[in-house]
């Protein structure tokens, strides 16, 4: 019974997670350009560097506050070779959410202070 308890909390947890993130636009500002990352339906992401101009492509898992990214290609990764430093290719991370509106990368949060290491963490808008 209690391990059924247990299944139930995870499924409603991720579940009211997944409502959140699902069709959704993230975005950190530099002031001159956004970052951003957009969640669509059916696990699937896009997320935009304004740094480098680059968008990748990929799928996402939610597992209660951590947003696993499985990122499959880059934008431009056709004009590289694949062995090319230039091309992104796949690659697997990890982003939070904490404090309800703040998405950041799992490494930049500080579990014993409760908040961000480095100011730097995307914000939801509104679309």
């Amino acid at each position: 019974m209690r391990n059924l308890l247990i299944l139930a909390f995870l499924v409603v947890s991720c579940s009211s997670q997944n409502k959140e993130i699902v069709n959704s636009k993230w975005i950190y500002n530099y002031g001159h350009c956004q970052d951003y990352f957009a969640f669509k339906e059916g696990n699937r992401y896009v997320s935009f560097s304004c740094e480098t101009g680059d968008t990748t492509f990929g799928h996402y898992s939610i597992l209660k506050d951590v947003i696993l990214i499985n990122q499959i290609y880059g934008s431009f990764d056709k004009e590289f070779d694949e062995n090319s430093r230039h091309s992104l290719g796949q690659a697997e991370y990890k982003l939070v959410l904490k404090k309800n509106n703040q998405l950041g990368y799992l490494e930049n949060w500080d579990e014993i202070n409760n908040d961000w290491k480095e100011n730097y963490f995307y914000q939801k808008i509104k679309e």
